[in-house]
């Protein structure tokens, strides 16, 4: 339904879907024709009867009027007294739009009136604009349906169509997520690239953990697309031990230390993991399964030191990581993600964000969660600052 009112009567007309400009045009006509039989029922019984719930922000019945003012403008004479029609300025307006259309010398000119507390007035320029698109459509194709009317010009349809969704990015062919890093340890070895807390670690001091510890994986049998977990704290032995999977082409799968161990040792189980990445402290608390583990921290101290980078051999299709669902609908359904999944994210990114080691970047989630990567990855793999954030220090 529409309403518009006509000196003090209120109306409402049937607007359906369906109907053309020329039948809503006969529409509003018809309703107008009939409601002359009602015209000396005040305005004040309708409020009466109706009883419209009150608020002082807005008005009861319609919050938008459009007007047409068709009646000749012409100065009245009076013997010796000439009335001329003069506009008065006002800053108050009674709704919350109002579009007035006057015909004035075979022009019609409109004004839109609007509360500036509800619209920008680049709203209300692009409000006319649109409104101007219709009006020639109508002109074009009155026949046409209503709700096939278009708002949007050409350019505008363009744009909306073609040029907001152009998602077509180009990205690297031939490198893995950890090749974008190692980049930016070749270009500013000495920047800090990770703080957590009180403790930072630099480009080549995260590049050289995370090499340590890729080369002790390869040397224990990890092949690519093997799965290994990371059971540890939230910390940056979490990300060196993510970058060193990857470096020894291993999948990653990083496991909540707060999670019961009957959901761990189904997530084990159903990734096949190979190993397990995990401290003293922590070791404790995982199942008794199968599967070896790694202490991370025998690792980290006894390996050589300015190990190159592993060469390993590598496809863009191999599996970066595995994340699992809740569950809470049954069991838990490991989602994997490759490394062009992720590299085709970066790329996206790469257009809207600042590299170099200005840019800061943070890590606000779990990293068992699909937000991490792009926290984790749209920072470290463009040479800025990661910080982990933790609950308490939001």
């Amino acid at each position: 339904m529409i309403g518009f009112f006509v000196n003090t009567l209120v109306l409402r007309v049937k607007f359906l879907g369906d109907f053309s400009f020329k039948e809503l045009l006969r529409s509003v006509r018809d309703t107008t024709l009939d409601s002359y039989t009602y015209q000396d029922l005040p305005f004040e019984k309708l409020v009466e009867e109706l009883q419209p719930y009150r608020d002082l922000s807005r008005n009861p019945f319609f919050q938008s009027t459009f007007l047409l003012q068709n009646l000749p403008v012409s100065n009245l004479n009076f013997s010796n007294i000439v009335l001329e029609r003069i506009e008065i300025p006002s800053k108050i307006t009674k709704f919350d739009l109002s579009v007035i259309i006057t015909e004035n010398q075979g022009r019609l000119e409109t004004r839109f009136i609007y509360n500036t507390n509800l619209f920008k007035s680049q709203t209300i320029k692009r409000l006319s604009n649109h409104f101007l698109n219709v009006i020639e459509e109508i002109i074009n194709k009155p026949d046409q349906k209503i709700k096939n009317l278009s708002l949007l010009n050409q350019n505008e349809t363009n744009q909306m169509l073609h040029d907001w969704n152009n998602n077509v990015v180009p990205y690297p062919k031939d490198i893995g997520i950890q090749n974008l890093f190692e980049e930016w340890v070749r270009q500013i070895p000495d920047e800090i690239c990770i703080v957590n807390r009180s403790e930072k670690i630099t480009y080549s001091q995260l590049n050289m953990r995370a090499n340590r510890l890729a080369y002790h994986l390869i040397k224990n049998g990890i092949k690519t697309e093997y799965t290994v977990g990371i059971f540890l704290d939230r910390s940056i032995d979490s990300i060196i031990c993510i970058l060193a999977i990857l470096k020894a082409g291993g999948t990653y799968l990083v496991l909540d230390r707060t999670d019961p161990k009957e959901r761990l040792s189904f997530l084990l189980d159903d990734s096949k993991t190979r190993f397990i990445i995990t401290s003293q402290s922590l070791q404790p608390k995982l199942p008794k399964l199968d599967v070896p583990e790694i202490i991370y921290e025998e690792v980290i101290t006894k390996e050589e030191n300015n190990l190159p980078n592993p060469h390993i051999g590598f496809s863009q299709e191999n599996l970066a990581y595995i994340m699992y669902t809740s569950g809470s609908t049954g069991k838990p359904k490991g989602v994997m993600i490759n490394h062009r999944n992720i590299l085709g994210l970066l790329s996206g990114y790469k257009n809207v964000t600042q590299d170099g080691p200005r840019r800061i970047g943070t890590t606000v989630s779990p990293f068992n969660f699909d937000n991490s990567i792009e926290e984790i990855f749209s920072t470290i793999c463009f040479g800025g600052t990661l910080h982990i954030i933790h609950s308490e220090e939001t």
